[in-house]
């Protein structure tokens, strides 16, 4: 089954919401000392690619646009809470 257009703002939404609870929680470093945010970005460095196999047509830096704005909303709703 092919990814749609659909489904990559789907997941965007799933890792926005992800990121967005990540950093307002003040989860920063694993036990190891590694950076969770570079962790992060490498999923979605892997994520980008694998869409990227499934339709050439895919547009990585819509979908991480649309992760910003995704956290970005949730920080919001966050604040206004």
């Amino acid at each position: 089954m092919s990814l749609s257009r659909k489904h990559y703002f789907k997941l965007a939404n799933f890792f926005g919401t992800f990121e967005h609870h990540l950093k307002d929680t003040g989860v920063w470093l694993d036990n190891d000392g590694e950076d969770i945010n570079q962790e992060f970005d490498n999923l979605i460095d892997n994520v980008v690619n694998f869409c990227l196999e499934d339709n050439r047509l895919f547009k990585p830096q819509t979908f991480r646009d649309e992760i910003k704005s995704v956290r970005s909303k949730k920080q919001k709703e966050y604040n206004n809470s």
